[in-house]
């Protein structure tokens, strides 16, 4: 059960990872990507342990959970990702202005996504855990 629980949750957070990846239509920091991956993979894998079974099985374990949770979070991430649709600068100093506020919006942004993955590698944990009491 634990494997399929793990493996359904890797197929729904490469899933996921690819969907955000091809929607984005820019370049990919490997990274950030694999991050992006740990996020999904690590909601998924919550889900299956804290959200009561319901739908069909497959494979042994509930995916509706998985899915639900995923989903959650990917609108989450996707709240949290800039729109493309940037203008240029006018000024060297709006231009200072921008890049110092996109690095601080990365900086908070990164931060947000790892504590949501430890968050959720926490939970895991806890998850297992507690079903054992």
């Amino acid at each position: 059960m634990v494997f399929w629980d793990v493996f359904l949750a890797f197929l729904i957070g490469m899933l996921f990872t690819a969907g955000f990846v091809m929607i984005a239509r820019r370049p990919v920091v490997w990274l950030d990507m694999f991050v992006l991956f740990l996020v999904f993979f690590l909601a998924a894998w919550t889900g299956s342990l804290w959200i009561v079974p319901i739908g069909p099985a497959v494979l042994g374990a509930r995916i509706v959970p998985l899915l639900l949770i995923t989903l959650i979070i990917a609108l989450l991430v996707t709240a949290w990702i800039r729109p493309l649709g940037v203008k240029r600068p006018r000024t060297r100093g709006e231009a200072l202005r921008r890049a110092e506020a996109k690095s601080e919006i990365e900086t908070v942004t990164n931060a947000f996504l790892w504590a949501l993955v430890v968050f959720m590698a926490l939970a895991v944990v806890g998850g297992y855990v507690f079903q054992q009491i």
